[in-house]
């Protein structure tokens, strides 16, 4: 069974490197797609960054923007309201359908503000989308807003390493460095068995008979990145009556709530723990390897051990991304729609 398994792994791993221009399976190099754009990153420097997008289109860059301490505003909620408009504001607006409501219902209030304090507004906005017909790209060309062309297979909750590149050319190119070292790792690596993703993707699918799997973050840090985790998994494999509902927690406070449920009622349950080695979290390593062992009494779990690196946070969310997508291929599933969120889209759009 595990060499059946690896076998696959294997085989969709080398059908990704190969399909890696033309499909879905481009996110695999997302980063040298953005670098055929870089020309934008020179509209970020020295500027202040307000992001206007949801789910795949920001979760992912706020994470990273936080977990180094980048400046930035993030506007991902119709609520949300922006009014500190200054010269210095860069808004940038990333959508890669053009018709996500929430953005443009964002997009339009702070148009509306920039008319009102009359400011340049193809100097004050960026975007990213598909160039086609679409109601965002209807006000691009209708304020001559620049436009980053938003690949047509790159699939939106695997686009971080794509639309975060050119922010972190302009703001912080140290850290888009490391980050890339670490995303040629995974790359020069892609079909080796001892790799984190091809790790990552035998647990997967040595466990789909279960239901939930429980993502323990042992750095508040990290946890940053749990909703775009979160995202990756569900709407990734959430498809044919399949799928893992992941419930992202923080260590130590999930020892003292969840964890009882889990060990009292361990059915259908999984765990990944994610533990930084850095010295200064030596007690809350202490506390993560007591709560993965009595877990592994209970439940399959896997440790997942990294450095607060710009090269190990990328490759730890790489490993994840290509991991969920080589594991919903094997399940028989498409990894990079999202059909039943597209229902409620359509009926947003009719109202």
């Amino acid at each position: 069974m595990k060499e059946e398994i690896r076998k696959n792994i294997r085989s969709v791993l080398k059908d990704a490197v190969e399909n890696s221009e033309e499909t879905p399976w481009c996110f695999i190099i997302a980063d040298k797609l953005a670098q055929k754009h870089k020309k934008y990153s020179e509209l970020f420097r020295n500027r202040k960054i307000v992001w206007v997008g949801i789910g795949g289109s920001s979760s992912g860059p706020r994470a990273i923007f936080r977990f180094f301490g980048l400046d930035g505003v993030f506007l991902e909620s119709p609520e949300d309201i922006f009014d500190k408009y200054e010269r210095a504001n860069l808004f940038y607006v990333v959508s890669k359908s053009g018709t996500t409501y929430e953005t443009l219902a964002i997009f339009e209030r702070i148009l509306s503000g920039l008319k009102r304090l009359n400011f340049n507004i193809p100097k004050s906005v960026l975007t990213v989308s598909q160039e086609i017909e679409s109601p965002l790209m209807n006000l691009v060309r209708k304020y001559g807003i620049s436009n980053i062309p938003f690949p047509q297979n790159l699939s939106g909750r695997f686009s971080t390493f794509y639309i975060t590149y050119f922010p972190l050319l302009g703001l912080a190119p140290k850290i888009l460095g490391g980050i890339i070292k670490g995303l040629d790792v995974v790359r020069k690596d892609i079909e080796n068995e001892n790799s984190l993703h091809f790790s990552l993707t035998e647990f997967l699918l040595e466990n789909l008979d279960k239901q939930d799997i429980f993502l323990c973050f042992y750095s508040r840090k990290l946890f940053e990145f749990a909703e775009n985790i979160t995202q990756l998994i569900a709407e990734s494999l959430g498809k044919d009556n399949r799928g893992f509902t992941p419930v992202a927690v923080l260590g130590p406070q999930f020892q003292h709530s969840v964890a009882q449920l889990v060990l009292a009622n361990p059915k259908s349950k999984f765990a990944i723990f994610f533990v930084p080695k850095e010295k200064r979290y030596k007690l809350v390593q202490k506390e993560a390897r007591a709560t993965h062992k009595v877990f592994s009494e209970k439940i399959p779990t896997m440790l997942v051990e990294y450095e607060e690196k710009p090269q190990e946070i990328s490759k730890i969310l790489f490993s994840l991304q290509i991991s969920i997508a080589v594991c919903g291929k094997i399940m028989g599933i498409n990894p990079f729609d999202q059909p039943e969120v597209k229902r409620i889209r359509d009926i947003l759009e009719s109202t």
